[in-house]
């Protein structure tokens, strides 16, 4: 349907998708209508979510007031797929690595099985310890994560960055897992401890702690040593981290780490 993974580099802005897929300019406009304008950029059309794809077409309206039929609606939604593809294969990421959405596809709603600690033979499967990754508070275990699940979460800042991570901000696969335990299942707040969330996991290093002198008023101090990142460049290494993290889990907009950024950094 797609053509060759190689040839998607002739796609290279929404026009040459409109071109390849073949659909109208009154349908397209229409939908464009409960989109907004999305200009030309092919990375804009594939970082909309499916589900604002699908809504946008249930409310589009073409001229003569009727509402775009299925074909129009199935065009629409290989636009959206195209995009989603050149821009997965101009970021470097193979064809096996793409995971590829069906925007009309119905949605499994049925409960998930619940992963086990013990296989068949008795023998407990390796398990990851959420202190050691997000918060040293956190006792409880975890499974590590499918490689489906790592392919959907590199792809989706793929799709809001234009580009794979960089090595030194790249979450590892365990971080990422822990986290998406902590927010996505648990609910809870999206916080990460730094004294253990550090580019690398900071392999086969202790936990990083920072020095703090507490006068006690007869001018002598008392010397303590803190959980956490020693100095603004730690943090900051440590931050990178977690901006890849919540845009790859889709925890926090692009936007709203951005400004989070600006304001810490004055702030220190």
């Amino acid at each position: 349907m797609f053509g060759p993974w190689n040839g998607l580099g002739n796609s290279q802005n929404v026009n040459d998708v409109l071109r390849d897929v073949g659909i109208g300019d009154e349908a397209w406009n229409s939908w464009l209508q409960h989109i907004g304008p999305l200009g030309n950029d092919i990375r804009v059309l594939a970082a909309l979510p499916a589900v604002a794809v699908v809504a946008a077409v249930g409310q589009s309206v073409k001229n003569d007031g009727s509402p775009l039929n299925p074909v129009e609606a199935t065009q629409v939604g290989l636009c959206w797929r195209t995009a989603r593809r050149a821009t997965a294969m101009a970021s470097g990421l193979e064809e096996s690595q793409f995971v590829d959405i069906d925007p009309w596809a119905p949605q499994d709603t049925g409960t998930p099985a619940v992963a086990t600690r013990e296989t068949s033979t008795g023998v407990k499967e390796h398990v990851l310890k959420m202190a050691a990754l997000v918060d040293q508070s956190d006792d409880s275990e975890l499974m590590p994560p499918t490689l489906d699940e790592i392919h959907v979460w590199t792809q989706n800042f793929v799709m809001v960055m234009g580009a794979m991570p960089d090595d030194i901000e790249e979450p590892t696969a365990n971080q990422l897992v822990a986290f998406n335990k902590r927010v996505i299942k648990m609910l809870a707040a999206p916080y990460v401890d730094f004294a253990v969330w550090s580019p690398f996991e900071r392999r086969a290093a202790k936990t990083q702690r920072f020095r703090v002198f507490t006068p006690l008023g007869n001018g002598q101090f008392l010397q303590r040593d803190l959980p956490g990142p020693g100095n603004f460049m730690a943090w900051s290494a440590s931050w990178r981290v977690f901006r890849a993290a919540a845009i790859m889990l889709k925890i926090c907009s692009l936007a709203s780490l951005e400004t989070y950024t600006t304001g810490t950094s004055r702030s220190w």
